[in-house]
């Protein structure tokens, strides 16, 4: 018999990983350093290198089989006025609450809109939480129950609604809450709605929108 090379055989002639035959399905031959190694589930110390990205970033399913690193996806705006309110006239049904807010300045895969708006602008879908912190009050003469709603995509998530009762003239907190799934260009907003006549005053709008 001709001696043969190795590194020369192809294609049926090569043989299995050793210890394959024995191996656990969905494991990995990994080295340990010493010569030798085992089957096992990959471990962390597996994932690291070039390929993984630089420190801080977090490892995520795509959803298809594949894996990637990102950083967590997050923006925030916020609006401040104590003197001259945002008004929303009269909002008998879910109205958008619509100052003019100023961005963070520091979001990742979120478009931070000067119109109280949020945007995720990531490849990949992901779950968010999504919050916001306001303080209001109404012009009517009597009280009203105050509701406020997170909106995606301009349709209201009913199982957010917070519900105030809120005399005339006085000033109420109020925090709203949901976990969404979002994909790329997918927007989240707040929403209110009075009880009777009067406008939605608004001083304080802290909106956050944060991957989970």
């Amino acid at each position: 018999m001709a001696n043969v090379a190795h590194s020369t055989l192809t294609g049926a002639n090569l043989h299995e990983p050793k210890g394959v035959a024995a191996a656990t399905v969905g494991t990995v031959y990994v080295a340990d350093g010493a010569g030798s190694g085992a089957w096992v589930a990959v471990p962390t110390t597996s994932i690291q290198g070039g390929t993984v990205g630089s420190a801080g970033l977090h490892l995520y399913s795509d959803g298809a089989g594949g894996i990637y690193t990102a950083a967590v996806s997050h923006g925030s705006c916020t609006f401040v006025n104590i003197i001259t309110p945002s008004v929303i006239a009269t909002p008998t049904v879910f109205t958008k609450v619509a100052p003019t807010t100023v961005a963070s300045g520091h979001g990742v895969d979120v478009t931070e809109g000067t119109d109280a708006r949020l945007t995720y602008t990531g490849a990949h879908m992901g779950h968010f939480s999504v919050r916001a912190n306001l303080c209001f009050g109404h012009t009517a003469a009597a009280d009203r129950d105050a509701s406020f709603v997170i909106a995606k995509n301009g349709t209201v998530i009913a199982s957010s609604e917070q519900l105030s009762t809120c005399p005339s003239g006085a000033k109420h907190s109020v925090s709203v809450q949901a976990d969404l799934e979002l994909t790329n260009t997918d927007y989240v907003e707040v929403f209110t709605k009075l009880s009777g006549t009067g406008n939605v005053q608004v001083y304080l709008h802290n909106f956050v929108l944060e991957r989970i």
